[in-house]
């Protein structure tokens, strides 16, 4: 009896506990996080030890797996920028913090103008090089890390600039507009110049009068057509709040 005792503990504490251990990790085991096996486990020099140090790289193999995933998900596959699920959550974050903080947060939307009759002079892989080209200089041009950049349409982006009030954002919006005229994109079918430009619409959301993002984006959107509608290659911003 004695000697089963023995063996019947040494099997516990060799066997049995640690793949309870096992058992009871890969049940509440959740990829995004930095779950990993216990190191007594993996240091065995045994098939346990072996299955502990291969579920460790399944775990590192999926969380790798889930981050290439959410990035694909959140960003634009042609300029790599961020696409619009990811702008209206930072969008959405943005506006919560400032009220907190008591911020402002304004938004530029912008338009390429005359885009299609470019796509239809010079073709679409040529298009897709424009996009891209000014997307690259756009975000080149950008003057805070906090700032976000997006493609949310097909020649339609906007700029996140959290804590940015309307002076900072008009200068920032001008330095857009320059960065993206200074490319020299050929456009011979454009009615006004012979390049490239874009149009930008401004909006600011301030401490005293806060807007919710469906209210930003409408009033970037109404600043853009008014860009557009007198003259293009040029900013407007939304009426401030009296």
């Amino acid at each position: 009896m004695l000697v089963v005792l023995v063996v019947l503990l040494l099997l516990e504490m060799i066997v049995l506990r640690p793949l309870r251990q096992l058992a009871r990790l890969t049940d509440r085991v959740r990829f995004e996080e930095d779950t990993r096996v216990p190191a007594p486990l993996t240091r065995r020099q045994d098939e346990i030890g072996r299955l502990a140090q291969a579920f460790n790289h399944l775990l590192a193999f999926q969380r790798r797996r889930t981050h290439s995933l959410v990035q694909l998900s959140q960003h634009d596959p042609l300029t790599g920028l961020a696409n619009r699920r990811l702008f209206d959550r930072r969008l959405a974050r943005a506006l919560d913090e400032a009220r907190h903080e008591a911020r402002p947060v304004a938004m530029l939307m912008i338009d390429i103008d005359h885009f299609k009759a470019y796509n239809d002079h010079y073709g679409h892989p040529a298009g897709d090089v424009c996009l891209k080209r000014v997307a690259q200089a756009m975000q080149a041009s950008l003057a805070a890390p906090g700032y976000l950049l997006a493609r949310t349409g097909g020649e339609e982006f906007s700029i996140l600039m959290p804590g940015a009030d309307l002076a900072t954002a008009r200068q920032q919006a001008e330095t857009v507009r320059a960065a993206v005229k200074a490319l020299g994109i050929e456009h011979g079918t454009a009615p006004h110049g012979d390049v490239v430009t874009i149009s930008l619409g401004l909006a600011v959301s301030t401490p005293t009068e806060p807007l919710a993002p469906g209210a930003l984006c409408a009033a970037a959107d109404a600043a853009l057509y008014t860009a557009k509608r007198t003259g293009r290659n040029r900013i407007a911003a939304s009426p401030m709040p009296a």
